[in-house]
């Protein structure tokens, strides 16, 4: 009887622990916030990081935001436009998606975060998140994404600093200029 518990422990372990994060951070949760006059979103990711990693930082953080714009999408009549939003806390990737029943068709974005080594992906573009933790993703009507990777925002910023940081990192871009957060 003494061998089969440290023997079932294992085997507990080996079943509950595949569905723990790995990587350089853990990531506990997002929220979004609906942008205005047009068709987007702001997703903000938090965690932390690992105890693996090589920063001793690891209290809970921001650590990606993403805006997503479709600035070609008309909204119905009813100003209404039906989105599903899920996030998925993978073992090694977080992936977020965002996708947008529109009078014109469906719009679909999917943003992935490898936190084994630390890059987004985006359509088929890759970037290193360390260089910047800040994305603005274009949805263009041919279907391409389009992504541009700004400077980093702070640990604790929320949805109107966001705002304010992408309308300094691109203050000639009228549509970045006119965005609102949607109440």
């Amino acid at each position: 009887m003494r061998n089969i518990a440290p023997l079932s422990l294992f085997v507990a372990f080996i079943i509950v622990g595949c569905d723990f994060q790995r990587g350089q951070f853990i990531t506990e949760g997002g929220r979004s916030q609906a942008l205005a006059p047009i068709v987007g979103c702001i997703d903000i990711i938090s965690g932390h990081a690992s105890k693996r990693s090589n920063t001793t930082d690891i209290d809970e953080q921001n650590l990606l935001y993403v805006v997503t714009l479709c600035p070609d999408v008309q909204r119905h009549d009813t100003g209404n436009i039906a989105e599903a939003s899920t996030s998925d806390y993978g073992q090694f990737v977080t992936t977020l998606n965002h996708t947008w029943d529109t009078s014109s068709g469906e719009i679909a974005v999917a943003v992935q975060w490898d936190r084994q080594t630390d890059t987004i992906s985006i359509g088929k573009q890759e970037f290193i998140r360390e260089n910047g933790n800040l994305f603005i993703v274009r949805c263009k009507p041919s279907g391409e994404r389009v992504c541009q990777q700004l400077a980093s925002l702070g640990p604790h910023d929320g949805f109107q600093e966001v705002l304010q940081s992408i309308r300094k990192q691109s203050p000639n871009d009228q549509l970045i200029t006119s965005l609102t957060l949607l109440k």
